[in-house]
This record gives C-alpha cells, structure tokens and sequence, in this order.
C-alpha cells in the first residue's frame, strides 16, 4: 500500500492524524500539525499544539504525509533500541518500529504488544497517519507528538 506522497485523498485521513501542509509559497512543508477537521470538499482544517489562533485550511492537494524517520519517532517518544529498531513503552503497551531503508524510501514494520497479552505487527506502514492509525486500533490509546 505504498502512496505517492502527492496523493493523499480525504479518505486517507482522520482527525488527530499528523501531517504537513504544502506551502505553495515558498514551496516548502509546513511544521507537523494535526487533523482538526475533514470536509467532503476536499477542505482540511490544520492545527498544532499551542496554536493560539484559528486553524489553518488547505486543501486535500497540499496535505501530504510526514515519512517515518527517526527524528519523528523521537518526538512521539521511541528510543532507539538498535540500529534502525525504536521503541516506545507506555502504560498499558508497547510498540516497536523498524525502520527498513529500500531505495529513497523507508518502510515500516510496526509490532504493537498490549502488555495484557496479545499483539499484532503491519510491515505496511508509510507514514506517521498511519502508525497513529494502526497502534491506535490495537489498544484504544493515541500516539502524542511533541514537536516543539
């Protein structure tokens, strides 16, 4: 399921999803911010923490997805563990990413334990959206960025 970074559509996203905004003037991207609110249209309303004024709208065209690197896994809190391997350990689970280097791109294998007993791994990841997605799915628990 590897997506062209150009081609996120409003069916790809969820509020609370991390992203960046394409800013066509400079042509350059955005800090992370987060999903706050998804139209039909195609309009997508952006925010970060702290923000003290309103969101910031774009369009589905200039959203694109923020690649796992590990400088972003760091703000979610994972330490490396090895090389290439990170982990977060929180609460009530645990998560650990992979990141394997193919080309010009990372893919991800992501293994989530809950600490109840029971896991579940997806080497189909691309981008953090889809990390948030995926652990969250498992244990009912968001991933938080801080990216300051």
């Amino acid at each position: 399921m590897k997506h062209d970074l150009r081609k996120l559509q409003v069916q790809d996203l969820a509020i609370g999803d991390w992203v960046y905004d394409y800013l066509e003037i400079p042509q350059k991207l955005s800090t992370p911010m987060y999903v706050e609110a998804i139209y039909e249209s195609g309009d997508i309303y952006l925010n970060f923490n702290g923000n003290p004024a309103d969101p910031f709208e774009t369009t589905i065209k200039n959203v694109r997805g923020i690649s796992m690197t590990p400088d972003i896994l760091k703000h979610f809190g994972f330490r490396e563990t090895e090389h290439d391997v990170y982990g977060l350990d929180c609460k009530d689970f645990k998560v650990c990413v992979v990141i394997i280097h193919v080309e010009k791109s990372n893919y991800v294998r992501a293994i989530v334990e809950h600490k109840d007993g029971g896991y579940r791994f997806d080497d189909n990841i691309i981008f953090v959206h889809q990390l948030q997605r995926f652990v969250f799915g498992f244990v009912r628990q968001p991933l938080i960025l801080n990216y300051q």
